[in-house]
């Protein structure tokens, strides 16, 4: 198939994803199609680190802290599918560790305490802060706080 090309897909919504989708394509006066493509679009563009083999570790991290509620709910992810993602080719120095992937499947999971208000800063929760701290934000300066408060020489 030529990169210009289309190809027809069939995919199985609920009622009520394909009732909401015709809301959305009324409001915004455009087909149903174009509202599908839009989303898979979006989330193509939101899961684009996934397309690069050569991001492994602790580059996928943001990913999964972002999106990881609506991955780890919607493809039902835990910590030993998350190992295989984001370890697999990984050299030693930027693997997660597995309690680390306990604590990013554990962010993605429902929970009503941990869940971010609309508009709230979604990095807030101690283990948030602790997973940015320690993959995104590397200094060999200081240690990263534990999600307790507590540095990891405590």
């Amino acid at each position: 198939m030529s990169a210009g090309r289309k190809k027809a897909v069939s995919l199985r919504l609920s009622a009520s994803d394909l009732t909401k989708i015709r809301r959305v394509a009324r409001r915004l006066d455009v087909r149903d199609s174009d509202v599908i493509r839009f989303a898979i679009k979006n989330l193509l563009v939101r899961l684009s680190p996934l397309t690069d083999p050569s991001l492994t570790g602790a580059a996928l991290v943001p990913l999964f802290l972002e999106a990881g509620a609506e991955l780890a709910n919607g493809l039902e992810l835990d910590a030993e599918q998350l190992d295989k993602i984001i370890n697999e080719g990984a050299g030693l120095e930027d693997r997660v560790s597995m309690d680390d992937l306990h604590m990013i499947a554990m962010v993605g999971a429902p929970s009503g305490a941990d869940t971010p208000k609309r508009g709230a800063d979604r990095r807030a929760s101690p283990m948030r802060r602790y997973l940015y701290e320690k993959y995104l934000f590397r200094s060999d300066a200081s240690p990263p706080t534990e999600p307790n408060g507590e540095g990891e020489g405590t």
